[in-house]
């Protein structure tokens, strides 16, 4: 599991700020900003997306195209996939394992279209925090 804070076990001129070893010196706490951090952390670990469509009479007057499904890449290439009625969710070995699951009848394909790896994360800044407490009751 990765962490945000900057790595205590390394001396402070070779501390690489986003590890997940022990607490960081004071001053790299001083200098760390928790925010970018953070967006650098969602960035370097989101799974990337895709779609699952399927398509009907390529290259015909009536081509056409529906989504059946979305799906989650993890980093060891692994891949969940759920339709978009919720109704079924997957846990493939790849991707294009989904494939199989969607194929057509004669004239449709399934493909995968990847959605464009992201290169910027936002925060939420709602201060709409809960505490382990309130949750409990």
């Amino acid at each position: 599991m990765a962490n945000v804070t900057p790595d205590a076990s390394d001396d402070a001129a070779s501390a690489e700020p986003f590890t997940s070893k022990g607490a960081p010196p004071a001053q790299d706490v001083l200098d760390f900003d928790l925010d970018e951090g953070l967006r650098s952390l969602v960035l370097d670990t989101a799974p990337r997306l895709f779609a699952v469509v399927l398509e009907f009479g390529r290259g015909t007057a009536d081509a056409d195209g529906v989504v059946m499904a979305w799906g989650l890449a993890d980093e060891d290439g692994s891949a969940r996939v759920i339709d978009v009625d919720g109704r079924r969710t997957l846990h493939l070995s790849s991707p294009e394992r989904a494939l199989r699951w969607y194929c057509g009848v004669d004239g449709t394909r399934a493909r995968l279209v990847w959605l464009a790896e992201p290169d910027s994360a936002v925060l939420d800044e709602s201060e709409n925090e809960v505490s382990p407490r309130a949750e409990a009751a």
